[in-house]
């Protein structure tokens, strides 16, 4: 499908330094394995544009979480992810592995709650981005925010709160040093 990269092009931009990460798919499990056999270090957005986990049909999900090598984001809003889920996904890749993402789109510290997407009206509603007709659009977040949430939905420790925020994903982009 056009939403499919090969494992051949992730060996590419692997061996050409880019850093290769998995979203918004529907890729069978198998199809998401071969791709981190080949380069593949992260996921995007974790849970989002995804389907579900399965017991008999663990897909992008089950992947992500099972992979203990590979990163994943998260859009920590208590929106985008129910925190039951966020808790399951800070159980199994730990503050190393899981990086906060905000996901801020224009809203986000202006004085207008609302701006254009692709032609679109997107508005603040109940502490999210959404279309008129109500699907989610992006993030009414920051990453101050989703660090405190970190605290308060993870149950996570101030420090790993932090490192969900910068080292993990720096890590992950190889920038900035080992922690």
């Amino acid at each position: 499908s056009s939403e499919h990269a090969s494992p051949d092009d992730v060996r590419r931009l692997a061996a050409g330094g880019v850093t290769v990460s998995i979203g918004h798919t529907a890729a069978p499990h198998a199809d998401i394995e071969a791709l981190i056999a080949a380069g593949v270090t992260g996921f995007t957005h974790l849970f989002n544009g995804m389907p579900p986990l399965e017991g008999r049909n663990p897909g992008v999900v089950g992947v992500a979480l099972a992979e203990r090598q590979t990163w994943a984001g998260l859009i920590l809003d208590g929106i985008h992810v129910h925190p039951v889920s966020a808790r399951a996904a800070f159980a199994a890749k730990s503050a190393d592995k899981l990086m906060l993402v905000s996901d801020a789109m224009a809203t986000v510290g202006a004085k207008d709650a609302s701006m254009s997407l692709f032609g679109e009206r997107i508005a603040v509603s109940g502490g999210a981005l959404r279309t008129e007709a109500g699907t989610l659009a992006g993030a009414h977040l920051d990453l101050a925010e989703a660090t405190r949430n970190a605290t308060t939905m993870l149950n996570a420790t101030a420090d790993e709160a932090l490192r969900m925020a910068s080292l993990s994903p720096s890590a992950f982009l190889g920038v900035g040093g080992s922690h």
